[in-house]
């Protein structure tokens, strides 16, 4: 159901605006290529369709590039696509032609290079707090750490290092600081709980469990703080950040 809703927005806003619609067309997320196709098909056969806004998955719209290609319909469709797209290579590749004068949207989440020198670090032979950390290291590296975890799929031991490298093709997820602004953002809150309902006693007090969920809310809704990025952080009366 990714973009169902950004969908029924869009077409209530352009409706207000006077803005013409001429088909609306859904596609399944394991849609095949004959859905695709079709899709394509579609806006062919609809006078004056020529620009596509596509609440779709990245996946989505590279299927509706290949359909377009498949059906020598380059040039024709101009795409605008959601952030699923955003700033995604592999979704574009080979198909440049086809996706040649679209536009993305991409959410507003600079990096954040803490990240990065942590992971790099990482090693398989240290203490890890992720129990499954060995396992994605041999996986990655198609080598085998002796012990417990071991994948006997592979035959050339992990050695750590060379060529077994975190930071080799390696790009960072881009709403990784959504998930860092979320981890703070509780933290804050339950904070500002435990200092009202604790007094400020360090550990907690026999008020503070079970966290009530309502006030929890109203403490998220009004948690306000600088972030990783040095923004300012905080959430109107209906719980959305500030636009960047």
């Amino acid at each position: 159901n990714y973009g169902a809703s950004g969908m029924e927005a869009f077409t209530a806003i352009a409706k207000k605006a006077g803005l013409c619609i001429a088909t609306a067309e859904k596609v399944k997320n394991n849609a095949d290529y004959e859905s695709y196709n079709t899709v394509i098909r579609n806006l062919k056969e609809t006078p004056n369709a020529r620009v596509v806004v596509c609440f779709c998955e990245g996946m989505t719209v590279k299927g509706l590039l290949n359909a377009t290609t498949r059906l020598n319909a380059v040039g024709e469709f101009l795409f605008i696509g959601s952030d699923g797209w955003a700033v995604r290579p592999d979704v574009v590749k080979d198909l440049e032609e086809a996706a040649a004068g679209g536009m993305s949207i991409r959410l507003h989440s600079p990096p954040l290079r803490a990240f990065d020198q942590h992971y790099f670090n990482l090693s398989p032979f240290e203490p890890n707090r992720n129990p499954w950390f060995q396992d994605f290291w041999q996986e990655k590296f198609q080598c085998y750490i002796n012990g417990d975890n071991r994948d006997k799929r592979f035959s050339a031991p992990c050695t750590g290092s060379g060529e077994e490298d975190l930071s080799i093709n390696y790009v960072q997820d881009a709403k990784l600081g959504f998930v860092v602004n979320a981890i703070y953002t509780m933290a804050h809150a339950l904070h500002n709980i435990h200092q009202l309902v604790c007094n400020g006693r360090p550990g907690v007090c026999p008020g503070f469990l079970p966290v009530n969920g309502s006030i929890f809310l109203s403490h998220l809704i009004n948690v306000s703080f600088t972030n990783y990025a040095n923004e300012s952080l905080y959430f109107d009366q209906n719980g959305d950040p500030p636009g960047r």
